[in-house]
């Protein structure tokens, strides 16, 4: 008789969020004594190092990308064998277990921050929704009498300050 085929009866925490390492328990049986490998799919984003592994135990320290999407993983061990041997399976046994679903929580997206830098800029601070439209005024002192420039945002829907000089 050889090895049995690797099953995974559970996993937790089965919800990784991206931009972290997550320590998770995958239970089951059959994963063999020698280091098992994680599989991942999709693989884009996500690595993981092994904290400890036996026949029917694998603890690993998941690492998700920032820029991994919100999605479902598929999740699968493939059992490397017992004791320095490679996996040696009997009849219709596979090394690789059917897979369970996990899955990655994308990082919500950064609020949008303006910013202001130069001489004589003062003034307070405004939360600005994403979509709202914004206008932006502004006197500069001449010497020649001259009261300014107004830079006017208010009709221009592509989110640039425009000059106006009317």
């Amino acid at each position: 008789m050889g090895d049995a085929t690797p099953v995974i009866s559970g996993i937790n925490p089965n919800v990784w969020n991206a931009g972290s390492v997550t320590q998770v328990t995958i239970s089951g049986h059959y994963f063999g004594t020698n280091a098992p490998t994680l599989n991942f799919s999709p693989t884009t984003g996500i690595s993981y190092s092994l904290s400890s592994y036996n026949d029917t135990q694998i603890v690993a320290n998941i690492t998700v990308a920032a820029v991994t999407p919100d999605e479902s993983v598929s999740v699968s061990v493939t059992n490397n064998g017992y004791g320095g041997s490679g996996f040696l399976g009997g009849p219709g046994q596979s090394a690789q277990s059917s897979s369970v679903s996990a899955h990655v929580t994308a990082l919500a997206a950064p609020a949008p921050q303006i910013w202001f830098n130069g001489n004589n800029v003062t003034g307070t601070t405004t939360n600005v929704v994403v979509g709202q439209q914004i206008a932006l005024s502004t006197v500069a002192n001449n010497p020649g009498g001259d009261h300014g420039q107004q830079l006017d945002d208010s009709r221009n829907d592509r989110g640039w300050i425009q000059r106006d000089d009317s």
